[in-house]
């Protein structure tokens, strides 16, 4: 749990940062710079985790060492003037009646400890970064017994307990001088990896042995001339060939967070550069060390060496122990990794001075002085303590111990005052310093009967309430114990339930039949009939088909799961298939729970105590949130047994939860999402978490999920054996035609239950899914999959795909392909549409393509689909631009569905529905019919290049003789673009520079990848895409090994983009990407300003095709290549009085 802070809101001085009683600030310029509470600011070192809030427009005094002021000034750009020096050895300072004063740090040049005494005479120490040494203990002296120390707890855990700084620095020294003195090797390169300050205890060391210089960057130079050491000055040199030993930057050698990764691959980069044989690489650092004694750790590859010395500028655990024993404050308030302070403190807990933090805290009940129980307040009898009740104006001893211990139990309460005989500072002593914190021990009274009003004498212990335990004691903190109770709970329970007549069988046992082809949906479910459908139920099958790949037994998991829901809780199959798909409602409802994964990690961390960093670990580990729930979650105990979920139940809460809206509907969504997982056991706890960030990864998908709902209604309804495979089918077959058509899941239920079977009916206002065409890898392959048949070229428009329904009564209504409600963002559409049907028409369902255009009296002309992309819902016609509709298809007319006609008369249809059609506005798909004596290749192709000219994406080839088939797609319809023709499609050769984290599958590989494109007028990579197809498993292996190797901390500086992936890269290496066209983009920055004054360009579509080992980076495809790609486009061409 991190430390409170001293104020809320925007106010907050975090306590780690502060000083209490006053407004000072330590380290804390980024979270309290601009807090009113803050009167003072104190930087202990120039290292930029301290200063991380300061620039050249910070405007408030800050009190630090002369070093640290120079380092800040030159690399922030902060006044110098606003500096206020204090250096070891120095007078105190009184700032607000504070004495202040400071130690040296021992961590890097510059680095200080700020020492506090308050008015009242009460000290803290802020030690900021330091490595606590036995020289300090002069200087610390008077600072004894401080009220508290805020400590840096970099390595607060037993294992982290390395060597001295000189055992490490003389270890640095051999290995350089022996490898010198070999000269039969040939000459060798030394690089020591450092941050821009720190570790000039080892150059020196180096130096002074070898007499050599050292090697810097000019830049490095500058931050080390700052430091004040004449000796280092004078020996280094910004010629990189007037020396072997080179200073190089932090990770240059290698990754150190969370382990050590070597990066071989920079380090024989600088072994060919200087032409020497060896390189020998030092990495030192208190993370790489491995508790190996004196041999410390190495890599080797060829002839590079990488050693990891364990030189830290931070104390060890053993020095962190040592310190806060010599200072002996009342508390440590650690200020590093304080998400788990409660962890680290147990450290200190023996060797803080807790009677005096004690002392105060009970003064504050008192009024003073700890004072004695008087005799009226505590009763001791034979058969144990007894209290009488309070006078109301004051609260007894009693109520005093358990405000100032945090205890609960009145009858502990009393034990120990009945231990201290009366006295209340001894009664606390021994609740904070006796084994009784740990282990209750309350001698057991007999029962006495209490009248009511009376004060309760002779409290039963708590053991008592369990028959298990034994009496006189129970251990709290044992989780042998805690599982023993939930374990004869949970069997009472069962056995309550086993009484009542309803079986409950093991999860196991539910498992291993829901698998089987003889499963009985009665006696093998988890529950019976009258009983509410458990949660459980559906996790567990999830969790069987986990298990598995084979695509049958998955199917056959899924059949039996809803037969006994069909069976026992029919009232509960449609929550449990929009559970088992992941969503709450129909596809077309599009309700969403609107809460984020970072928000359910924040769940997450409440219900099972884990701090946020943690979890984050376990997140790149695993790759799924439900997974680390899980991980976290299973080993948590309870004390009684969580109510179980039932289906009902948790959807409704879902349902609530994405219902939540307006003020404060953050929290309570965060409220109800906790409670469901901290109500989730076992497998519920993954699959409740999936269903919250919306991915099941069940690995089935919404159509086998369907298609095992139709079987199983046949098994429902099937009175004598099994039905046979073909009735299987044709329920499949049937329900699919039904859902395809009117994908209301609830209606379809219904039928299911009541008939058995469903009836394929259209109903205008519910989307049909639409039909969809196979691609095609040219013309000629285009060609032959239409066969001999008649077809026509129907020109495809770069718009966006919209099914537009009237029904009767007037409302018009339009659909996305993925069945999104879009009305709203197009009711220019609704009113042209209207405009154009036949006044007669009653209803009608179209299929179209919106494309955005440019109207003008010439005509119009066609406009990119990022135009439409951008749109806003509401009144379209307020600046959001015209768009067209091209018609191609009708599936319903005046109450009877046409889709089962075939397209040649659909068309006819359409025609008659559409008289008052205009340019501009309604018009009919241009389409080429191509005859049957003619040379089917060259016509397609020459179709194919007149749409491209018309600024289309290209053809689609439809069958004339065939219907509309809805959901499916089918080689009636043949998708023929530019983007599909090698001999059309142009590739851009890109540069990666970031990457994501994968998911699933791809858990602990790099996917998707950021790609740049090289601007050399501006010198910096500019992102067009990120690209996650055309790999192989084996190339996101040898990806993630290659890129481990080049991995930096943050984008450089000439990195352009708006994107912000999860780790970044050096510019390696050029993959050459094919997509199907250049867009206008607000994230990426390739040509920016050159299309649009705030736009750069992207690729859509990205596809990876193969590496590029005969370019370099800056050879990568530049942003002018890419604008004219662009421009030549023909996506603004204009189309004019086109017949229709």
């Amino acid at each position: 749990m991190e430390a409170a802070s001293t104020s809320g809101g925007a106010g907050t001085i975090p306590r780690h940062k502060g000083v209490p009683g006053t407004g000072f600030v330590v380290d804390g310029f980024k979270a309290c710079g601009k807090c009113k509470r803050a009167t003072a600011f104190f930087l202990t070192h120039a290292h930029g985790d301290h200063y991380d809030g300061l620039n050249e427009k910070w405007s408030r005094e800050i009190y630090c060492s002369t070093i640290t002021a120079n380092l800040v000034h030159m690399k922030l750009g902060v006044e110098r003037s606003l500096m206020r020096e204090m250096n070891p050895g120095d007078e105190a300072v009184v700032i607000e009646g504070v004495e202040v004063s400071v130690v040296d740090a021992n961590h890097c040049p510059g680095a200080v400890q700020f020492l506090f005494v308050t008015s009242q005479g009460d000290r803290f120490i802020h030690s900021g970064d330091c490595r606590f040494h036995t020289s300090m203990k002069r200087s610390l002296q008077l600072f004894r017994k401080s009220r508290i120390l805020f400590l840096d707890t970099t390595y607060c855990n037993p294992k982290h307990t390395f060597p001295c700084q000189e055992h490490s620095i003389q270890y640095v020294v051999d290995k350089v001088v022996k490898r010198e003195a070999l000269k039969e090797r040939g000459k060798c390169l030394f690089l020591i990896s450092s941050y821009n300050i720190g570790k000039e205890r080892i150059f020196l060391a180096v130096h002074r042995a070898t007499g050599k210089k050292l090697y810097a960057t000019p830049k490095k130079i500058a931050h080390l001339e700052l430091l004040q050491i004449d000796e280092l000055t004078s020996a280094l040199t910004d010629d990189p060939r007037a020396t072997n030993i080179h200073l190089v930057k932090w990770n240059a050698l290698g990754e150190t967070w969370p382990y050590f990764r070597p990066n071989f691959v920079q380090m024989e980069e600088y072994r060919q550069m200087y032409g020497v044989e060896e390189t020998m690489g030092f990495v030192p650092t208190g993370w790489t060390y491995e508790g190996k004694g004196t041999n410390f750790s190495s890599r080797e590859k060829g002839p590079d060496r990488v050693f990891l010395v364990p030189y830290s500028e931070h104390s060890s655990f053993s020095e962190l122990v040592d310190y806060v024993k010599f200072i002996k404050p009342e508390e440590v308030v650690p200020t590093v990794n304080i998400g788990e302070t409660p962890k680290m403190l147990k450290h200190f807990r023996n060797l803080i001075d807790e009677n005096s933090a004690k002392r105060r805290f009970l003064s504050a009940f008192t009024g003073g002085a700890p004072r004695k129980a008087r005799k009226s307040d505590v009763a001791v009898k034979d058969e144990g303590p007894a209290v009488k009740s309070s006078s109301g104006k004051e609260d007894g001893p009693c109520d005093l111990l358990m405000a100032a211990t945090g205890l609960k139990s009145l009858a502990e309460a009393q034990f120990l005052l009945k231990r201290a005989n009366g006295d209340l500072e001894k009664a606390a002593n021994f609740f904070f310093e006796d084994p009784f914190r740990k282990k209750v021990e309350v001698e057991r009274p007999p029962r006495q009967s209490v009248k009511k009003g009376s004060t309760v004498v002779g409290q039963m212990p708590l053991s008592s309430f369990f028959g298990g335990a034994k009496s006189g004691g129970i251990s709290l903190g044992s989780p042998k114990h805690h599982k023993t109770v939930e374990k004869s709970l949970e069997a009472g329970a069962q056995a309550a339930a086993g009484r009542g007549g309803s079986p409950c069988k093991a999860l196991a046992d539910y498992q291993a039949a829901v698998e089987r082809e003889d499963y009985d949906p009665l006696s093998d479910a988890l529950w019976s009939s009258g009983q509410p459908a458990p949660y459980m139920h559906l996790a567990g099958a999830f969790d069987a088909i986990s298990q598995t790949k084979k695509r049958l037994k998955i199917s056959r998991i899924l059949l039996n799961m809803f037969r006994s829901l069909l069976v026992l809780s029919p009232e509960s199959t449609v929550a449990s298939v929009y559970l088992t798909i992941g969503t709450l409602g129909a596809e077309f409802s599009k309700m969403t729970l609107d809460i984020g994964a970072s928000t359910v990690s924040q769940c997450i961390s409440e219900v099972t105590g884990v701090s946020r960093q943690r979890l984050r670990q376990a997140y790149n580990d695993e790759g799924d949130l439900g997974d680390v729930a899980v991980l976290f979650k299973s080993a948590q105990t309870t004390l009684m047994p969580v109510k179980p979920l039932t289906i009902s139940d948790v959807f409704a809460k879902l349902e609530r939860l994405a219902k939540e809206s307006g003020g404060g509907s953050s929290t309570r969504k965060k409220q109800i999402a906790t409670d469901l997982i901290r109500a989730s056991k076992g497998p519920e706890t993954r699959y409740m978490v999936r269903t919250l960030v919306q991915c099941m990864r069940i690995g089935a998908n919404r159509t086998s999920i369907l298609q095992s709902l139709a079987r199983a209604s046949v098994f429902h309804h099937h009175r004598e054996g099994n039905p046979t495979k073909e009735r299987l089918d044709e329920a499949v077959d049937a329900f699919e035609k039904a859902y395809f058509l009117c994908p209301d899941i609830e209606e379809i239920v219904r039928e299911l239950i009541l008939k058995g079977a469903v009836e394929s009916k259209l109903k205008p206002g519910i989307p049909v899914t639409p039909m969809l065409a196979k691609p095609s890898t040219g013309v000629e392959n285009a060609v032959e999959l239409m066969g001999e048949e008649e077809y026509i070229c129907e020109y495809k428009f770069d718009g966006q795909r919209a099914q537009i329904h009237l029904e009767e009564g007037g409302k018009v209504s339009i659909f996305s392909r993925n069945l999104d409600d879009k009305t709203a963002s197009f009711p220019d559409a609704c009113a042209q549409l209207r405009e154009a049907l036949d006044p007669a028409v009653s209803s009608c369902v179209v299929d179209c393509e919106i494309v955005a255009v440019e109207r003008s009296s010439q005509g119009y002309r066609l406009l990119s689909f990022q135009e439409l992309s951008a749109r806003p819902r509401g009144d379209a016609q307020k600046g959001s631009g015209d768009v067209a509709l091209f018609v191609f298809d009708i599936l319903h007319l005046d109450g009877n569905d046409t889709y089962a006609l075939a397209l040649s008369e659909r068309h006819e249809l359409l025609k008659r529905a559409l008289p008052r059609r205009r340019e501009g506005f309604v018009m009919l798909a241009t389409s080429v019919a191509i005859p049957d004596d003619s040379n089917r290749v060259e016509a397609t192709r020459s179709a194919l290049l007149a749409s491209l000219r018309a600024g289309c994406e290209g053809l689609m080839l439809k069958r004339l003789a065939k219907t509309y088939e809805p959901g499916r797609r089918s080689d009636q319809w043949i998708k023929l673009k530019k983007d599909y023709c090698e001999e059309l499609q142009d590739s851009l050769d890109l540069v990666p520079i970031g990457a994501w984290w994968g998911n699933g599958r791809k858990a602990g590989w790099f996917s998707p990848f950021l790609m740049a494109a090289w601007d050399p007028e501006r010198e910096e990579f500019q992102s067009v895409c990120r690209v996650m197809s055309g790999f192989s498993d084996e190339f996101y292996k040898k990806s993630r090994e290659f890129f481990d190797q080049h991995l930096i901390d943050g984008p450089k500086g000439y990195y352009n983009t708006g994107e912000k992936p999860a780790v970044w890269f050096s510019p390696v290496e050029t993959w050459e990407i094919r997509g199907a066209d250049i867009t206008v983009s607000p994230v990426h920055r390739a040509a920016f300003g050159k299309v649009h004054e705030s736009r750069g360009l992207a690729l859509r579509f990205p596809r990876f095709v193969r590496k590029r080992p005969d370019k370099t980076p800056e050879e990568a495809t530049s942003s002018d290549q890419i604008c004219e790609m662009f421009q030549a486009q023909t996506v603004k061409c204009s189309l004019r009085n086109q017949q229709r």
